[in-house]
């Protein structure tokens, strides 16, 4: 309702926040765990688009500007699934391991969805990104 209320577009995707956890998560390949969604925030396109802050009809939307950040990202063709996000983020930490010299984690994982439900699941994309800083 907000982003009606405000005539805000959705041209860009949707962030769905998942746990930090050091739980193996289920990729489908024997690897058991849980792991779930904790958040979800619509990003707008540009910062202009309205001010931050508590939204005055609605209590529980909040608009906020995030800074710049560094992610390691891959992208995921398909639904927007917990075994989808659990595939891509095993591939994330995988290649993650051997750059433990050059990167670090520094926050959650998230899933950024870029299709509306509308859209048949085989056409989906999305990125499953880990946010990252560079280690000197």
């Amino acid at each position: 309702k907000h982003i009606k209320r405000n005539d805000i577009a959705m041209t860009a995707p949707v962030e769905i926040e998942y746990a930090a956890s050091s739980e193996p998560i289920d990729t489908g390949a024997g690897r058991r765990g849980q792991q779930h969604a904790t958040s979800m925030a619509f990003m707008y396109a540009a910062p202009n688009l309205g001010a931050t802050g508590p939204d005055p009809a609605d209590g529980r939307v909040a608009v906020e500007d995030i800074p710049a950040m560094t992610v390691l990202s891959i992208g995921v063709r398909g639904g927007y699934t917990e075994k989808n996000f659990a595939a891509a983020l095993a591939k994330l930490n995988d290649w993650l391991d051997h750059s433990l010299e050059r990167f670090r984690v520094v926050g959650p994982p998230r899933y950024l969805a870029y299709n509306s439900p509308f859209v048949p699941w085989f056409l989906k994309f999305g990125e499953v990104q880990l946010r990252v800083e560079r280690i000197e």
